[in-house]
């Protein structure tokens, strides 16, 4: 069976629109998964060292990521837990797809 995961957005016109789809995804036989941000539930004790991975993938004059973060790049990191979104960092898409599996 064909598998649809949601991200669910905390948009209104956002869930709209889905809501809308969902009708469609069930009548073409596909499961249908919706979560909301899965950072906001990571344990504590592993939330220093998922916040030190996202900053190691930080891409820096568009070039590799980062091997060694600053402490305050951690530290901004820190705040998705909290709901927070980072702004204006580029993120080498493979590192988060390592990191979000």
């Amino acid at each position: 069976m064909k598998k649809v995961f949601l991200h669910l957005e905390t948009k209104k016109e956002i869930h709209l629109r889905i809501l809308s789809n969902l009708a469609w995804l069930t009548e073409q036989k596909f499961e249908v998964y919706s979560f909301s941000d899965p950072l906001l539930n990571v344990p504590l004790h592993e939330r220093r060292e998922i916040a030190h991975s996202f900053a190691k993938a930080g891409i820096v004059d568009g070039r590799a990521p980062i091997i060694n973060p600053f402490p305050y790049e951690v530290e901004y990191e820190m705040g998705r837990f909290s709901g927070r979104k980072a702004i204006g960092v580029l993120y080498d898409a493979r590192i988060l797809r390592n990191i979000y599996f």
